[in-house]
């Protein structure tokens, strides 16, 4: 291990001002993908007790928690088009700084575990479980921060989100048909 950051440093080229903006891309969408990975735990952990307390309400974040909760498909479905579109982000502009930031023309074995282990990495942690286990313990105070911009979301991924949408419900179609056939020759 204690040979691995010589070798990264030899490889290190000059920063440059497109790297930076990369940099703070990164940075902004591993917070955008946090959000909306806590924003998946949030809506769906909220228990009916917490959901009779939000219909009680007539805030406007309750009424965007109601109207999300309405359509649970169609919610997953904003949450991981959202989330798709920005880790996809996240590695293009990973791949960039790579790319000019280091030269693996002698090390594509090193290219490699940077690019695909240290990103993926990146994500799983900051963007997946630590929002996830933080929206276990606040599901109620993230639903209520998030649910304006989720509403945006589905809105924007609305022709997107329908399609994935409409091709679950088929699926789900096929297989109660499938059981219900499987439960007659039972």
């Amino acid at each position: 291990p204690s040979a691995f950051f010589p070798i990264l440093l030899n490889l290190l080229q000059p920063f440059s001002p497109g790297i930076i903006l990369a940099l703070a891309g990164i940075i902004i969408f591993l917070g955008c993908s946090a959000l909306i990975s806590a924003s998946e735990i949030a809506f769906f952990s909220l228990s009916m007790k917490d959901l009779k307390d939000i219909e009680n309400s007539t805030n406007r974040t309750a009424r965007a928690i109601i109207e999300l909760i309405k359509n649970p498909k169609s919610l997953l479905a904003t949450i991981l088009i959202a989330n798709n579109f920005v880790n996809i982000a996240i590695v293009i502009l990973s791949t960039f700084i790579s790319g000019e930031l280091f030269d693996f023309g002698n090390n594509p074995i090193l290219g490699f575990i940077i690019q695909v282990v240290v990103v993926t990495l990146l994500i799983l942690l900051i963007g997946e479980v630590i929002p996830k286990v933080y929206a276990t313990k606040n599901s109620i105070k993230l639903a209520s921060s998030l649910s304006i911009p989720m509403l945006a979301l589905r809105k924007f991924f609305y022709p997107v989100s329908s399609i994935l949408v409409f091709s679950s419900s088929i699926i789900d179609k096929r297989i109660k048909k499938a059981q219900y056939i499987g439960n007659i020759h039972d």
